[in-house]
C-alpha cells in the first residue's frame, strides 16, 4: 500500500500544486501513522485476542455508522430549513 504512492508522486505533485519536499513530507507522515497502527493493533490482538478484537470493530463501526446517519439527519433538516 505505502509502496504505491511513490510511482505516481509526480502526478499528484503536479495535479495538487505541491513540490516534491511536501509529497514526501505526506508520505511520511501516512507511512509513520500506518506503522504505529499496525504495531497497536497487533498489541491489542495480543492482550485481547481475535475475539475481543472483532467485537472492538464492530462496536466502533456501528458507532461510526450511527454518527454518519446522524450527520445525514442533520442535513437533511439545514436543507428543509433552508427551502
Amino acid at each position: 500500500m505505502v509502496g504505491e504512492v511513490p510511482t505516481a508522486e509526480a502526478d499528484i505533485c503536479a495535479g495538487s500544486g505541491a513540490t516534491q519536499s511536501d509529497a514526501q513530507w505526506v508520505l511520511s507522515g501516512y507511512a509513520l501513522t500506518f506503522g504505529i497502527v499496525l504495531v497497536a493493533a497487533g498489541r491489542a490482538g495480543d492482550l485481547w485476542g481475535r475475539g475481543g478484537i472483532v467485537i472492538m470493530v464492530v462496536i466502533c463501526a456501528l458507532g461510526v455508522a450511527v454518527n454518519v446517519q446522524r450527520d445525514r439527519v442533520k442535513a437533511a433538516r439545514v436543507d428543509a430549513v433552508a427551502a
